[in-house]
């Protein structure tokens, strides 16, 4: 199940399409693990070995409603070498559900998931992954 649902990851990031333009309202969402957070997330530049820069906007799946309180974490790992990146990445909130994270970094050609962590404070938990082909 786990296959199929890196497959599908895989899938909805690449439709995304990547670029400069930071999801919209009306972007499509991909849900959350546990059901609670529509994730939209764009890279600003087509994703590479080095520091790589995302956009989000976050909206509960209940209201649709942007998520403006999320505490992000941003975890980076390689999961057939077993290693994380070596850089923390840095999370920004732009206010209305609007996020930016910047110092992705893929040390080396290979499969990398990043893994979305959101928690709110009205008690909201979700985590999304999305996995990325670095040449």
């Amino acid at each position: 199940m786990r296959a199929l649902r890196c497959v599908l990851l895989v899938m909805c990031v690449a439709c995304d399409g990547g670029g400069e333009t930071p999801p919209t309202e009306d972007a499509p969402g991909i849900l959350g693990t546990e059901g609670t957070v529509l994730f939209s997330v764009r890279e600003v530049a087509p994703t590479q070995q080095g520091s790589n820069t995302f956009n989000a906007l976050l909206k509960s799946a209940r209201e649709s409603a942007p998520l403006t309180d999320a505490d992000i974490t941003v975890e980076v790992t390689m999961p057939a070498h077993g290693h994380s990146s070596s850089t923390i990445p840095v999370v920004r909130n732009l206010g209305e559900g609007r996020y930016d994270v910047d110092q992705v970094v893929f040390t080396m050609p290979g499969t990398w998931e990043v893994v979305w962590h959101v928690v709110t404070t009205s008690g909201i938990h979700d985590h999304q992954t999305y996995s990325y082909e670095i040449e």
